[in-house]
């Protein structure tokens, strides 16, 4: 049967879907492995890809048909599995604190570069390193703090008809294998937690180092010079202090004219000018007198 436009349009989503969920795990997971490799922790991708370490425990099922203490027993499963839950909930709320601070030191990280030095090698570099190392730290707790399946006691219909002394025996069993299997994912999330927290150190220090050592490189006045310079130099800042410019007022009065200023220094004579052109021919003038006669 022809499957219809909705039915294959469902299909090609819900492959999109799987497509891109195994894209993302399989980013976390590199980006894990490298942060475990980098911590010099010897992990394997099985066990980073799993979340559990290959030497974790197997719980072995307890043979209690000749145990007279099951009582005691019982409740000793129980504590176990309480205390395991403790320990889990104890590395989850430092876990929850570290989130929170490299959240806010990676938004600060923005805000503590100097914005007169951002173009600087030396000093963006290292606040964009503190960054990414801050954002590794948020990467790793997403994976702490990921869901997935875990066993709990459950009793069913069948246990439920079983005698009282059958059923504790299944109570201390399954209350034993719940507290293995919940030490066992309590202690890969340890080793995540470690890894989470060397990089926040590293990225801190980084940061600290870098905000000191501009510090005291760099005076305060010139910080602000550069700052002013650069101020000056933004236009839409200058006009934004300056206002949009208003409409021109009426025309006032003239003013009294002031006093004759001295006559100024006599200046240097001019260069002469291009040589004219040749006037018209005059006329001819009367004849003069005459002269004295000369001596013989």
């Amino acid at each position: 049967m022809e499957k219809t436009f909705k039915e294959r349009a469902k299909e090609r989503t819900q492959k999109a879907l799987d497509w891109l969920h195994f894209f993302r795990k399989k980013v976390v997971t590199s980006i894990t492995y490298l942060s475990f490799r980098l911590y010099a922790t010897e992990v394997t991708w099985d066990e980073v890809n799993g979340e559990m370490f290959k030497d974790a425990l197997k719980y072995e099922v307890l043979t209690l048909s000749s145990s007279d203490n099951l009582d005691v027993l019982l409740v000793e499963a129980r504590n176990s599995l309480k205390d395991a839950e403790a320990r889990r909930s104890g590395i989850t709320d430092k876990c929850k604190t570290l989130l929170t601070l490299s959240s806010v030191f990676m938004a600060l990280a923005g805000f503590l570069l100097p914005k007169s030095l951002a173009n600087s090698t030396w000093v963006a570099l290292p606040f964009f390193l503190s960054a990414l190392a801050f954002l590794n730290v948020i990467m790793l707790l997403v994976v702490f703090f990921g869901v997935r399946t875990i066993m709990t006691v459950h009793i069913n219909q069948k246990e439920a008809a079983l005698p009282p002394h059958e059923l504790k025996k299944q109570l201390i069993n399954s209350n034993f294998q719940c507290q293995r299997e919940l030490d066992n994912r309590t202690d890969y999330l340890v080793e995540v937690y470690k890894v989470a927290r060397f990089f926040f150190l590293s990225a801190f220090t980084l940061l600290v180092v870098t905000v000191g050592v501009n510090s005291l490189l760099t005076s305060p006045d010139a910080q602000a010079k550069a700052i002013a310079k650069e101020l000056r130099a933004d236009t839409n800042f200058v006009k934004s202090l300056r206002g949009e410019k208003g409409d021109a007022g009426p025309k006032g009065d003239p003013g009294v004219a002031g006093p004759k200023g001295d006559a100024g220094q006599k200046g240097d004579p001019g260069r002469p000018g291009p040589k004219g052109d040749t006037g018209p021919k005059g006329d001819r003038g009367d004849p003069g007198p005459k002269g004295d006669k000369g001596a013989p």
